[in-house]
This record gives structure tokens, C-alpha cells and sequence, in this order.
């Protein structure tokens, strides 16, 4: 029987995977639909329908349960909350599940039920969470075949403006994925990772100035920590490493002037403003009767970088706001999606580094990976490319029952990463190795 894909989701990662979905079609002998509440960006995405492509809007919950009823395998590019519930139908209904998503505690609870459902829900198959995962253990694994000692591991990420486009942003970034996770990056558990041996605790509101530098090519760049790092020590192996930490990469400058943000309040999600604009809602927030009073604070506590980028950022304009009960976060997310938002001549970049040192033979070395990816234009960002094809390739294996564990899982079983390493190898996705010695 004719097997019926569904992707629930068509919003910024999305048009890769569609795209090579729809290109399979016919090879493969699937049917597709693709589904989201806003149709525009179905009909953005899929295009005019075909015998085997459909586009449908979602109106509720309940399209959704019916959807995942009548599908095989089931792609979520919904929102991570929406991820538990998604679970827990695709186990109800017997349907297989592939998303880009953390697998948080809710969703790995559900592996035994899943296991017993036979049901395989594969999780953090993406950029970051995934190609990160996959290919740190392909490192590591590579290492340890080679008689080396791990002592250190640190793994980065970021998607960014590409360099020929960034000089129209000062703050050098733009929105190639969900928003709301922009905005509330970093907000929850603190971070925590370990460094020289210790156990560290970074907090929120001093996150984003907690950062370190970091290389790529010639290319300087800034990293703050992201998440829990610790809880990925034991799944890579790597337990009695004396340094391990996973971060987040921004081009120079971004870290402080989002940590005044912070520092301002304008990321809170406790609604404690008024007015009908834009300006008087801002105003109310910080506190502030006059913009020009509240810039001069800036100069004075920030300097004229930071001012730069706030004053770019529009927040005092006289743009009526839809709903009077709004949080700051909220606030500040409809003016980013806004300002920053790529036209269709900009190009996006993804970077992402591994260092390792490492001992064999009494001898000390680090060892670096590099990944840089440019996107093409919009849709096609680099960001969709690299969320997108991981999950297209776990599908493939999926079709074609080579994924052979039920329950919850991960893509850092060595027989997954190796496949979908080695197809992204044909897509251009190729980290740049090189090595010193640190000392003999």
C-alpha cells in the first residue's frame, strides 16, 4: 500500500525538506501533505497541488489528531510545545515521528509507551540539536579508534546574516527560525556546563555576557553557553573529560547589546505594560517618559555600539499595537520579526565548530571541525538546508526500515550518523578538519 507522509509545519526551516520530499515522491511511491494554521506559507512552500502533494490548513487540534490518523509518518515543525502531545498521538495512532526538537524529559517518558506501540519517534534530528550530535560522535569516535585520550570537547552553533548581506544590520543577525525561541534563548534552567574540572551555573541574566571567543577560518566570532551541556557528557561518552560545554555562536557584538535587552527587561514574559503603540508600551516597560531620555542612558551605560543597534531597532514608533495585555518578550518578538526579517536578495550563514584536545602517546593535541554553510536566497536559507536534509535522510532510512530501534530516539546511534553524515557529504554539508600539537 502507498505510504502518506505529512509535515505539520511550513514555516522558515521548512522548504528544504518539503521541497526534497516533493522531488521523492514519484521515486519513492509516497504521497504527501503538508499542513500548517497559516495556509500562505503552505501554498509558499508546496506550490500548486499534484496528484501526489496536497496542501491543507490546520484549523485546530482536532485536524491535527485527524491528520496524524490517516498519515504513516509524520514530520512536526511546529512549535517544541506542541512536540508532547503530537507524541502522544503518533503512539496512539501507530504513526512514526521525525522532528528537529530537544527531546525534553516529557518526550523521553514516553519511550517505553512508544517501544511497546512500536513506534519510532526520532528526536533533535536538525541543525542543532542533530548535526551537531552526529557529528561530534563521528569525532570522538574517530579519536578514540585512533589511541587518543579525550580531555576537553566543546561544540558551537549559529545561524547568522552571511557576511555580503550583514552591513544592512548592525546587529549582523536575522530570523531564519522559529522566533519566539529567539527571543526567549537562554531563559528557563540556567546554563550549565563544566569547565577546568568544575561544574558551572550561568544564570539568565547573565548569560549573555558570559562569552567566549571563538575562531572559524579567520573569521572571529562569540559564544555563549547554551542549555544543559552536562547532560550530554554520558551520551557522548565523554563522563571524565575535564572540559565540556555546548554554545550558541553570534557575530562580534550581538552578545552585549541583547544582554542590555536583558538588563532592560524587554525579554520578560509577565505582561506589565500599557498604551496603543508601540512607543507608549516601551516607554511604559522601561520606564521612561521621553525616547531621547531613555537614549541618552543608553550612551552613557552602554556606549554608542549598543546604542546603534537599539535605536535601529525601531522600538518608539507610533504603530498601533493589536492587543493591550501583551508581555515585553512579546513585544520586542513582533518588532524583530519586523526588523529582522531577510528580503529575498539576503543570504543566510550557518557555523559550527568542535574542538577536542587530546592525549596519545604522552603527546598533547587539539583538534578542530569546522561546518560553513551558505545560504541561498529565501527560502532556501542555509538554515533550512541544514534542518532540513538531516530529517529528510532519517526519513529515507525510516522508509526503507533501516532505523531498527523503536521508542524514543536520538540520531547518535553510530549506524544513523554514519548514513546521514555520509548523504549530507553529497549535499555540500563537509566540516574542515585540522590539527596542532599543544604540547610534546
Amino acid at each position: 500500500m502507498k505510504q502518506k507522509i505529512l509535515v505539520l509545519g511550513a514555516g522558515r526551516s521548512s522548504a528544504v525538506l518539503i521541497d526534497e520530499l516533493k522531488k521523492s515522491t514519484d521515486v519513492w511511491g509516497f504521497d504527501l501533505i503538508v499542513a500548517d494554521q497559516n495556509y500562505d506559507l503552505v501554498l509558499q512552500k508546496v506550490g500548486a497541488n499534484t496528484q501526489n502533494v496536497k496542501s491543507l490548513k490546520i484549523e485546530g487540534f482536532s485536524d491535527i489528531e485527524k491528520l496524524i490518523c490517516e498519515n504513516d509518518i509524520v514530520f512536526s515543525l511546529l512549535p517544541p510545545t506542541s512536540h508532547v502531545d503530537i507524541a502522544i498521538l503518533c503512539i496512539k495512532y501507530k504513526r512514526h515521528l521525525i522532528t528537529a526538537s530537544y527531546a525534553t524529559d516529557e518526550i523521553l517518558n514516553l519511550h517505553t509507551d512508544a517501544q511497546k506501540a512500536g513506534v519510532k519517534i526520532m528526536m533533535e534530528c536538525g541543525l542543532d540539536p542533530g548535526l551537531d550530535h552526529m557529528s561530534a560522535l563521528q569525532m570522538i569516535d574517530k579519536l578514540q579508534n585512533e589511541g587518543g585520550e579525550i580531555l576537553s570537547f566543546s561544540s558551537s552553533c549559529g545561524g547568522l546574516m552571511a557576511d555580503e548581506t550583514d552591513h544592512k544590520n548592525p546587529w549582523k543577525y536575522y530570523i531564519t527560525w522559529n522566533p519566539k525561541n529567539v527571543v526567549l534563548a537562554g531563559q528557563g534552567e540556567p546554563a550549565r556546563f563544566k569547565m577546568n574540572g568544575k561544574i558551572q551555573e550561568v544564570h539568565y541574566d547573565r548569560l549573555f555576557s558570559s562569552v567566549f571567543p571563538i575562531k572559524i577560518g579567520s573569521t572571529e566570532y562569540e559564544m555563549y553557553p547554551n542549555r544543559d551541556s552536562i547532560k550530554y557528557q554520558k551520551l557522548y561518552g565523554l563522563d571524565s573529560v575535564d572540559t565540556f560545554i555546548r554554545g550558541t555562536i553570534r557575530k562580534q557584538g550581538f552578545c552585549s547589546a541583547w544582554d542590555a535587552l536583558v538588563k532592560l527587561g524587554l525579554t520578560q514574559t509577565i505582561a506589565n505594560s500599557q498604551g496603543k503603540t508601540y512607543k507608549e508600551h516601551f516607554l511604559n516597560i522601561l520606564n521612561y517618559k521621553e525616547e531621547e531620555e531613555f537614549f541618552e542612558m543608553i550612551l552613557s551605560e552602554y556606549g554608542k555600539d549598543i546604542l546603534q543597534k537599539i535605536k535601529w531597532l525601531d522600538l518608539f514608533n507610533d504603530k498601533e499595537v493589536e492587543h493591550s495585555a501583551i508581555t515585553p518578550a512579546e513585544l520586542l518578538q513582533r518588532v524583530l520579526e519586523d526588523k529582522w526579517k531577510p528580503n529575498s536578495e539576503d543570504k543566510d550563514l550557518v557555523v559550527m565548530k568542535h574542538e577536542i584536545v587530546y592525549k596519545k602517546d604522552k603527546i598533547l593535541f587539539k583538534r578542530d571541525a569546522d561546518l560553513v554553510i551558505l545560504g541561498e536566497k529565501s527560502p532556501f536559507t542555509a538554515m533550512a538546508k541544514t534542518v532540513g536534509l538531516p530529517m529528510f535522510y532519517a526519513f529515507k532510512m525510516m522508509l526503507q526500515e533501516q532505523i531498527h530501534d523503536f521508542g524514543v530516539i536520538l540520531p547518535t546511534k553510530k549506524y544513523i550518523y554514519e548514513y546521514i553524515l555520509a548523504q549530507l557529504i553529497n549535499n555540500n554539508i563537509v566540516f574542515i578538519d585540522y590539527e596542532h600539537t599543544l604540547q610534546r
